[in-house]
């Protein structure tokens, strides 16, 4: 029996599963209602939540998020005299009833309550703020590979490039746990673009390799499968037929 629900000071411990579970309560259609000595039933789901925090990392977003609207208040307290005003105004003058009234009656033409919530920069910055390292340079790689892409401060312009090809740049000292495997499970949540759909790819002497498409992904579209491979062994001065396998010149 609600229509409203606010969460007050809300923290993320695990970030990834909160996210998951805010989805699907956010989306679904229909409650399941389950009373003691009652049988289970469902009903619509109408409600609607409202969340509070101190914390900018309040909830984990992923980039392309679409459920929340993120609001950041970045004014200080107000004088005491303002909310001794308001509290009055709102259990004495019949304040909660004239809310209530202006909502009730408040022109929603033009709403679409099925489009996408606005991006604001306040969620832009949850967004970024939520992201581990790995993640923050995975969207920096989508974004801007012209700057990610440098070795001793020179410019690598391959479009096609391997999981492993990209892990020596996020990680060429090798310091980090992060793998191949583990940036490439990054970059599909980032929704980077995977050539021929993330089928292996001959390459020549590289082998079958799956790549991703990291500049001019347009070039890319209709291109069959064994023009990719050869493009990527070109990039790295390999010809498709040649089966010694050279060292990539980073």
């Amino acid at each position: 029996n609600k229509q409203f629900i606010m969460g007050d000071e809300i923290t993320s411990g695990d970030k990834r599963g909160m996210a998951d579970y805010m989805k699907s309560i956010i989306t679904q259609e229909k409650v399941t209602i389950n009373q003691k000595f009652v049988k289970e039933y469902e009903v619509e789901d109408r409600i609607n939540y409202y969340f509070t925090s101190n914390h900018p990392d309040a909830f984990f977003l992923e980039d392309d998020d679409r459920r929340h609207f993120i609001h950041e208040v970045t004014q200080g307290r107000l004088p005491d005299e303002f909310y001794e005003q308001y509290e009055k105004w709102l259990n004495e003058d019949g304040g909660a009833a004239a809310l209530f009234h202006h909502l009730l009656n408040l022109n929603l033409d033009g709403f679409k309550p099925k489009s996408p919530a606005p991006m604001t920069r306040s969620k832009e910055d949850m967004i970024s703020s939520g992201r581990s390292d790995l993640s923050s340079w995975v969207a920096a790689l989508k974004e801007d590979p012209e700057t990610v892409l440098r070795m001793d401060n020179v410019k690598v312009k391959y479009d096609l490039w391997r999981a492993e090809d990209l892990l020596l740049y996020y990680d060429p000292a090798g310091k980090t746990r992060v793998t191949a495997n583990g940036l490439a499970r990054e970059m599909r949540r980032a929704n980077m673009t995977r050539a021929a759909d993330g089928e292996p790819i001959p390459t020549g002497g590289f082998g079958r390799l799956r790549l991703w498409i990291i500049r001019n992904h347009k070039h890319y579209e209709n291109m069959k499968t064994v023009d990719i491979g050869r493009q990527y062994a070109k990039e790295r001065d390999m010809e498709s037929g040649n089966h010694e396998r050279k060292k990539p010149k980073y």
